[in-house]
């Protein structure tokens, strides 16, 4: 059963987020109901300052982009995952896919959750109360290798925490 957006943001901002972020981040998601599929966009703010924001109109242009770059034959499955792979290292997501990424982190390990194919589920995981900090030591050479976008939002944490980069 689907989860709705007040329950999941509790979960986030309440519940599984680490002692030294609570309070300071906060989830919002809107659907333009008039638009014509009730599309919308998701955005995380820190302190009341926006530091991550996506939409569908933002995926939807990204994926236009990449599809131009596409040459390759392969199957359309296999097209359309590389697809959304490559527009998600942009931080491109809209926000059917924050409520999926949301869905597998809540019903799966930490553990899991911290090697995730999907940005939004190890971000979720980084922030979760469960990753301690010599969890973090332990993945900050890690961190490098992430998108962009995922390393702003991870040092968001490791600043919390006092951990120097």
């Amino acid at each position: 059963m689907p989860i709705s957006f007040s329950a999941m943001r509790k979960k986030l901002e309440q519940e599984n987020i680490c002692d030294s972020l609570k309070g300071h981040i906060r989830f919002f998601a809107t659907r333009y109901r008039e638009s014509h599929d009730e599309e919308g966009r998701v955005a995380i703010l820190f302190d009341d300052i926006e530091v991550f924001k996506s939409s569908y109109f933002d995926w939807s242009a990204a994926v236009s982009r990449k599809m131009q770059m596409q040459t390759e034959v392969e199957s359309l499955e296999e097209r359309w995952k590389k697809l959304c792979n490559a527009v998600a290292e942009e931080g491109c997501f809209d926000q059917n896919e924050f409520y999926d990424a949301f869905y597998e982190y809540d019903n799966q390990s930490i553990e899991k959750s911290l090697v995730s194919d999907n940005a939004l589920v190890r971000l979720f995981a980084v922030w979760d109360r469960r990753t301690g900090k010599r969890r973090l030591m332990q993945l900050k050479a890690t961190f490098a290798q992430e998108p962009e976008w995922l390393q702003e939002l991870v040092k968001l944490r490791l600043y919390a925490e006092n951990i120097k980069l």
